[in-house]
């Protein structure tokens, strides 16, 4: 009789064990599907704006921590040719950026996709963004020899 009572206790305790896990799993699951307040919202974007990646570039790095941007390199793709900032002609595998500039490469409106990202491919650098020429520039460039 004392070995029923002794299973009957075990059962019990495995049984309470048991409606214990179960209740957690479901506050655990209640609780990843509630939402969030809004006040909880700014604090991942916070977190992300102060964080740092090791693939990060030193510029951006240097940026996040002063909060000015840094100068712009531009370079410009125009009718297959690459020009710096001054209209210059430069050859796209010589291109050096400093540190401390922010490389930008300026196309065409009318370039197609494919070209674009050709002639960003050509460029040496990994940190290239790509914007598009407005008409002032666009009328500079055609006014050239």
């Amino acid at each position: 009789m004392h070995d029923n009572l002794e299973q009957q206790a075990i059962t019990e305790v495995a049984l309470a064990m048991g409606m214990a896990f179960f209740a957690l799993m479901v506050l655990a699951l209640v609780g990843l599907n509630a939402p969030r307040p809004a006040g909880d919202a700014a604090l991942p974007e916070l977190a992300e704006r102060h964080r740092v990646s090791r693939n990060q570039p030193t510029w951006q790095a240097s940026e996040q921590a002063s909060k000015k941007p840094p100068p712009l390199q531009l370079l410009i793709y125009y009718q297959g040719r690459y020009f710096d900032q001054q209209l210059k002609p430069i050859n796209p595998k010589q291109v050096r950026i400093t540190i401390d500039r922010r490389p930008l490469l300026a196309v065409a409106p009318t370039l197609s996709l494919n070209e674009a990202i050709d002639a960003k491919q050509a460029l040496p650098m990994d940190e290239l963004q790509l914007t598009v020429l407005d008409q002032r520039w666009l009328d500079r460039l055609e006014a050239m020899p």
